[in-house]
Formats: structure tokens, sequence, C-alpha cells
């Protein structure tokens, strides 16, 4: 038998290792799990060392993969918008999303609303950006609650919500 130079024996090394992980792909998953949890630390290390030696080829990188596929980044600005709005929705609420006047639990009926007023004006002042997003950055400040848009609009336009039965105007 010929004796192998020690590249063709790590490209054979290499091809058995792939045609094992091919046909068991499952416990390849599973092995990967198991390093990853007792390796996690390395793991994270590992990755923010690679992203801050190479962070202008990945954002270029990021960049064209976004050109080429936009109804993909559509899509997932849309979830994560979806996300950030309902972990919003259910800090006001103390867990479960519901209008704090009339108890309406619909997410497409609820909103944030400013206790104090002024909401137009802040919507001003972050450019029209999303609230739930701003919110979000500022570690959800007080000062905001959860009503359903009937709730809102009628503390808007008429200072009182027709819900509680004591706040109609004299």
């Amino acid at each position: 038998m010929k004796k192998l130079d020690p590249f063709e024996r790590k490209r054979r090394r290499f091809e058995s290792q792939k045609r094992w992980r091919e046909k068991n792909p499952q416990k390849e998953r599973e092995s990967k799990k198991r390093y990853y949890e007792s390796h996690q630390k390395e793991v994270l290390e590992s990755k923010r060392a690679y992203y801050l030696r190479n962070r202008e080829m990945l954002k270029e990188k990021n960049k064209l993969w976004a050109l080429t596929h936009p109804d993909r980044v559509k899509e997932c600005k849309r979830k994560r918008k979806h996300e950030i709005r309902l972990e919003c929705l259910r800090h006001y609420s103390n867990g479960i999303p519901r209008c704090e006047c009339c108890g309406e639990t619909l997410i497409e009926f609820l909103g944030i609303d400013h206790i104090n007023g002024g909401g137009s004006r802040h919507r001003k002042e972050i450019k029209g950006g999303d609230i739930c997003s701003w919110l979000k950055t500022r570690n959800f400040p007080k000062g905001y609650r959860v009503l359903c848009y009937n709730c809102n609009l009628s503390r808007g336009f008429y200072g009182y919500c027709p819900h509680e039965k004591n706040s109609l105007p004299p």
C-alpha cells in the first residue's frame, strides 16, 4: 500500500467526515448544540472578534443582500415592528395587552396613549417615527398607557371617555 502524503490524508478525512454529517444530520445538530452550550462564551467572543475585524466587509455584504432581497427585508422589518409593538403594549398593560379604560384586548384596536396629552407634538418631535420603537430605546419611560383607539380619540376630542360613567362633563 502506497503511503499518503499529509495533504491527501487530510482531504480523505475531511471527505469521510462530510459523508458522515450528510448521513447523520440530527446527530450533527445535537453535537453542535452540545458544543455551543459548553463553549458559549468562547463562541460569542470569537463571533464578536470576527465582526470587529471584518465590520466594513460585512456591512457591504449585508447591503448587497438587502438590495437583492427587498421582499425579505420588507417582511423582516414588518415582523420586527410588530414584535416591538407587542412588547410595548405588554409592558404598559402589565403583561396582557388590554385597554386601560374599557378592557378591549384585540391587538389591532390598541395603541399607546400619552397620559398627560401632547401626542401629536411628541410625534412631530420624533419626526413621525414609530412611538413603540422610541419607547423601547428609552427603556419604556413612565407617562404612557395602553388605550383602544375609541377611548384614545374620545379623550382627545372630548376630554373624557364614555366608558367611564362618572367622567361625563356637567
